[in-house]
């Protein structure tokens, strides 16, 4: 037991150590004790990081998981239809995002949507399902389709060749000018052949959109548009625009006789033999007749002559595109295009024709009389060609000179 004398002596001990220990500022010992406190709450916070990055990783790679399933079973399943609608919303989403940042969609302008920074780009890009394609500005001549050229071949029939791509005989018949129920083709005749079924249509002087529409069946008139890349508002065809109706079905008018006062003679389908693509000379059954003119950039084709005139043909096969009166300077006149590409059109005649528009002939096969209709000084003929793809009558710089091409 300790005496009460120790226990005194043990107290002035312990007075005397803590009078000689040197004691802190009190401004250290709270810096220390905040370093501590610090310390303890930063190895908190890196724990519970550390443990929600863990959680986060294994969350993804199940989610990834489970969106790669998904896209596995949809190939053959409900889920595909599920997939496919979330991606076309994110699409949506993304192309609406992607617009809206160049768009001042809060404008307050009467004109509701005031572009931020000019028209939209030709050649902005978006992701449409998995693909990326390039907005580019639309013309009358980007179409969304392509007619591709056949050679016709020794044995080759219309129902040989539709069979070969795989569409109908009518197709090939209307993109042709094939008359209906004549199956016999030219070899070395080129074909326009279209990529499925439906109507290749020429437009003429006068269409519009609708007038197109009504002389077809079947025509889907937003499919005629889209196909074809028609510009808004008016939709505007141009004369020897060629457009693609899909689905539809034609039966182009056949001119029995030609109009303004020409008169129709049937004198069969005798042509001459010759190889596939010669031209020959168009006055094979006019003796004596003289050269007058040729070619020349303000006369752009050839003038042959003879008194009384007589009967002119076809320097090749091909078909009859017009066969009437043409007015202006040509007076009644005769338009073919050639099984090769090229086409001719002959001048000045008389109105005596022996085809008529739609009609196929040979080379070597009369077509009308020679006359001095039109702008004209003394019976002749005048022949104008030109090369494939040109339109001889519309486009008087484009046609050639004859001479070297056409024996006459």
């Amino acid at each position: 037991m300790i005496s009460v004398e120790e226990d005194n002596n043990s107290i002035v001990a312990n007075f005397r150590a803590a009078r000689e220990t040197k004691q802190k500022p009190l401004v250290l010992l709270f810096f220390s004790s905040l370093y501590e406190y610090i310390a303890v709450r930063f190895v908190q916070i890196v724990r519970i990081i550390a443990v929600f990055l863990g959680l986060s990783v294994a969350g993804t790679a199940g989610l990834k998981s489970f969106v790669v399933r998904k896209m596995y079973w949809g190939r053959t399943s409900f889920y595909r239809s599920s997939f496919q609608f979330f991606v076309v919303v994110v699409t949506i989403g993304t192309l609406l995002a992607s617009i809206s940042t160049r768009t001042d969609i809060f404008a307050t302008e009467e004109a509701g949507i005031i572009a931020s920074s000019g028209a939209i780009g030709n050649n902005d890009i978006f992701l449409q399902v998995g693909t990326t394609e390039s907005i580019v500005e639309t013309t009358a001549s980007n179409v969304d389709y392509s007619i591709l050229k056949y050679t016709v071949k020794s044995g080759d029939t219309l129902s040989t060749i539709a069979k070969e791509f795989e569409i109908s005989q009518d197709t090939i018949r209307w993109a042709n000018n094939i008359p209906s129920g004549r199956d016999t083709l030219t070899v070395g005749q080129v074909l326009d052949i279209p990529p499925m079924n439906g109507v290749l249509y020429t437009v003429k002087s006068g269409d519009n959109l609708d007038s197109i529409i009504k002389k077809t069946k079947g025509a889907n008139k937003f499919d005629l548009i889209e196909l074809n890349n028609l510009v808004p508002p008016d939709y505007k065809v141009s004369v020897n625009q060629k457009l693609f109706i899909p689905d539809a079905t034609y039966n182009p008018p056949v001119v029995a006789s030609s109009s303004g006062g020409a008169s129709y003679v049937n004198l069969g389908n005798t042509a001459v033999n010759v190889a596939p693509g010669t031209f020959v000379n168009p006055l094979l059954y006019c003796p004596g007749y003289k050269f007058v003119r040729g070619w020349r950039y303000s006369h752009t084709g050839v003038d042959l002559s003879k008194s009384g005139g007589c009967p002119i043909n076809s320097i090749g096969s091909g078909t009859i595109l017009k066969a009437g009166w043409c007015g202006g300077s040509m007076g009644f006149c005769t338009v073919i295009r050639h099984d090769n590409g090229y086409s001719s059109v002959y001048m000045h005649g008389s109105g005596t024709y022996y085809v008529h528009s739609g009609q196929r002939v040979g080379a070597g096969q009369k077509i009308m009389y020679m006359g001095c209709t039109g702008r004209c000084s003394g019976t002749h003929l005048h022949l104008s060609i030109a090369p494939p793809g040109v339109d001889v009558v519309s486009n008087y710089y484009g046609r050639i000179n004859p001479a070297g091409i056409v024996p006459y």
